[in-house]
């Protein structure tokens, strides 16, 4: 009896004593390889138009195609990003209304560090007579990683060098999972867009003779998203979004609030 309870007490001594696990995530995808993302979003709240207040529901899915075409020597990928909207379904006062033009399907070229950080974006907005420098919009297009070593219950930051929407990412490690003798990091992520941030969007991606604006408190997302350690790959997500915004298009203000879901899945290529 004696042994068994110092036999548990020195397994317990050991299991206390170990190191804790810690991983190294980055974003390592061969050339020729990638993942294709299929999005479900679902909002509802209430649009504010010419003083009435009515209920507004919007669902939209959409695939987002991410391939490797070359890897730099530092780790930088250089990937073709290609979104799609899909299907679009809007209502207000219950009453079905006409979703948005779905844009035109341009592939991105995206030079992104090992990290997630935006280096480069080459691509043209459509509805513009030139290009723009995509790559001053945002910091990242995808979960930013830690620039070290991280444990589960350990967090970090991306917060933007530059980018035109200072959205400041705040994630962490939650759990090390093993999914058919594959490691996965389940990674919690949030982050914050203003609407006067969105605004310096707006000026580059809206059509040329369109006077819009946007203000208000803005965007909050919080993803909760499973990872391949391996490779970096972003599996499954889910998460919610709480928008707060107002918007003057040719003079007429209108103000959206919206709480929602979003669900991800990629298959990997």
């Amino acid at each position: 009896m004696k042994l068994t309870v110092l036999f548990s007490g020195l397994c317990l001594c050991l299991t206390l004593a170990a190191p804790a696990h810690a991983v190294k995530l980055r974003y390592v995808v061969k050339a020729g390889k990638g993942w294709t993302t299929a999005t479900t979003m679902k909002a509802e709240g209430t649009i504010e138009v010419m003083g009435m207040n009515l209920p507004l529901g919007f669902q939209a899915t959409s695939t987002t195609s991410y391939g490797v075409t070359e890897v730099k020597p530092d780790g930088a990928l250089v990937a073709v990003l290609t979104y799609q909207l899909g299907e679009q379904k809007v209502t207000v006062a219950g009453m079905e209304v006409p979703a948005m033009p779905k844009p035109a399907v341009n592939p991105l070229t995206v030079t992104h560090s090992s990290l997630g950080k935006v280096l480069k974006i080459d691509g043209v907005v459509p509805q513009r007579s030139e290009s723009i420098e995509l790559g001053k919009i945002f910091s990242t297009l995808f979960i930013p990683m830690p620039e070290r070593e991280v444990q589960v219950g350990e967090s970090w930051e991306l917060r933007p060098e530059g980018a035109l929407v200072p959205a400041t990412w705040k994630c962490k490690l939650v759990a090390l999972l093993n999914e058919n003798g594959r490691e996965v990091a389940k990674i919690e992520c949030s982050s914050h867009v203003s609407g006067e941030a969105m605004q310096l969007i707006s000026r580059d991606l809206a059509k040329e003779e369109t006077d819009f604006e946007i203000s208000g408190p803005g965007v909050t997302m919080t993803m909760m998203a499973l990872v391949d350690v391996a490779t970096g790959v972003p599996l499954r997500a889910s998460g919610t979004m709480e928008a707060d915004l107002k918007v003057k298009v040719n003079g007429v203000m209108v103000r959206q609030v919206l709480t929602g879901t979003i669900e991800e899945t990629a298959k990997v290529n």
